[in-house]
Order: C-alpha cells, then sequence, then structure tokens
C-alpha cells in the first residue's frame, strides 16, 4: 500500500485536519515518555543532535531509495516533519495526543495511538521508521514483531537507539529510557524477531566524552538531576555552543563515510526481513 492512502483506514479527530484515532484508547495506557517533554523541548527538533540524526537518516533512506515511510513513536515531529518537507512520503504514529496534534499541525497525518492499534494489513507497509524509541518499550519485542507482520517482503525498517549502559544518567530516567543499547544487543533483538540488519552505523563519536562526563560521571557520583525543563537546553544548548557542536559533528559524518566510527552516542541501523533461507 502507498503511504499516503493510509488515512482512509482511521477516523479523523473532528475539527483536526490530518489527526486521526483508533476506536481504541490509547491514554490508559503506560507510556515511558514524560508528557510535558513536546512543550519544553520544542527547540529538540533545531538543535545539533536533531539536525545530526536527521541528516544521517536521510542518507540512509536516499541510499536505498526510500520515498515513503510510517514513522512509529514519531514524536513531536522531529524526523517525520523533516522529511516530509523534502518531498518524502510520511504517516506518523504516535501515542502521545500533544505529540500526534503537533504533527498533524504541520501537514503531516498522524494516528494517535500505539502501532497494534492501527491493524494495519498483513504486509502492507512499504517501510517503517522508529527513532529513539525502541529503549522506551518495557517489551520491544511486541513492536518488533508487528513491524515484521505488517511490513512488505521487501521494505526496510530504519531505525536509532541510544548506545553504551555505562553511559547512563539521569537524563535516561527523566526521558523514560528502559536501557542503552549495544550493537550486539541490537543486532541479537532484531533477529530474534525476523530481521536482518544490512547496515549498521554509530553517530556522534565526538559526543562520547562529553556525555560520559557531563551525565554518566554525575550520575554514579549521585550528583547528577535531569528534569524535563533543562532537556531543552542539553540537547540545544545557545547558539554558539550549537553551531560548534554542529560543525564538529558535520565533520564527524564526513569522515564515517570514508572512516566508519567505531562507537558513537548513537546507533543507527537498516533492517530488512529474514528471507526464507535465513530462518
Amino acid at each position: 500500500m502507498e503511504v499516503s492512502t493510509f488515512s482512509k483506514l482511521f477516523t479523523r479527530v473532528p475539527n483536526y485536519e490530518n489527526l486521526y484515532e483508533t476506536n481504541l484508547n490509547s491514554e490508559d495506557k503506560f507510556i515511558s515518555y514524560p508528557s510535558d517533554a513536546f512543550h519544553k523541548t520544542e527547540s529538540e527538533n533545531q538543535g545539533f543532535w536533531a539536525q545530526a540524526r536527521l541528516v544521517a537518516i536521510k542518507r540512509a533512506m536516499n541510499k536505498n531509495r526510500t520515498s515513503q515511510m510510517v514513522e512509529v513513536g514519531a514524536g513531536g515531529g522531529a524526523v517525520c516533519v523533516a522529511l516530509a518537507k523534502d518531498n518524502f512520503s510520511l504517516f506518523a504514529i504516535e501515542p502521545h495526543i500533544s505529540g500526534a496534534m503537533a504533527i498533524a499541525k504541520c501537514g503531516v497525518p498522524a494516528l494517535a495511538g500505539f502501532l497494534h492499534e492501527a491493524k494495519f494489513p498483513d504486509e502492507s507497509v512499504p517501510n517503517y521508521g522508529t527513532f529513539d524509541v525502541l529503549e522506551h518499550l518495557p517489551d520491544p519485542d511486541e513492536m518488533l514483531k508487528e513491524m515484521f507482520r505488517t511490513l512488505e517482503d521487501d521494505g526496510r525498517l530504519y531505525l536509532t537507539v541510544p548506545v553504551g549502559q555505562w553511559l547512563w544518567g539521569s537524563l535516561d530516567e527523566t526521558l523514560g529510557h528502559q536501557l542503552r543499547f549495544s550493537k550486539r544487543g541490537m543486532r541479537n533483538l532484531l533477529e530474534n524477531n525476523g530481521f536482518i540488519p544490512e547496515h549498521e552505523e554509530y553517530l556522534f563519536l565526538s559526543l562520547v566524552p562529553l556525555a560520559w562526563l557531563t551525565r554518566a560521571l554525575p550520575y554514579k557520583l549521585r550528583r547528577g538531576n535531569s528534569t524535563v525543563e533543562n532537556i531543552s537546553s542539553q540537547l540545544s544548548p545557545n547558539r554558539i555552543i550549537d553551531s560548534a557542536t554542529a560543525l564538529i559533528l558535520k565533520i564527524e559524518a564526513m569522515i564515517s563515510q570514508i572512516i566508519p566510527m567505531p562507537y558513537g552516542l548513537t546507533l543507527l541501523v537498516v533492517a530488512k526481513k529474514k528471507t526464507s533461507s535465513q530462518t
């Protein structure tokens, strides 16, 4: 199915263009992400981290000539809205109503709910994207199994996750993370749910020392105390620091196209379904 037709499967929320809902009530279900973060972190979409991540995602999609995607756990639209502006075809799924409303307001069709509530037909979704979402789920297998069921045989799953449990800090707890992944752990999780990674790429190696000094170390010393109010300032600091960091990450990205980064704060993975010969 074409992503542009998915909105026809759902009921449009009255008085809200591009906003859709299922017959199930998502608000009663556990969501491991602070609901007020959507109002506190608007600058995240324009910060150095979000912009550098977006460039890496677009590069991976363009390499595979991927033009359409269903993004699951789309937050406030940092990825899907930007991709739509670049003429990619997007349909967003976001359980927080405030996030889904923000996405719909930007012109991207958004379903306020969870993936399993969408009840897509088997092998109907051309490609999936889920960016910094799996770390929020107590049981990521549930979502991956549903993606496997509904993904077209030649479709791809694009995802990013935070790396390194040793970098755990109070920011992770504030954001509702359940864990930080390793490359091996991510690979095992995907393979156990029917996927084969075809591309794995570390991002933000240059930020690892800073993350350890400002997040992990204070947390270990019981001096770390991140709140929703200061998340935005960490992800998008003052203009000078933001510009300097963006330049460093741009240089790092250029180098990574020649020499892959040996580690990073984030892991970008592109995966496909296992074929019958690989199972």
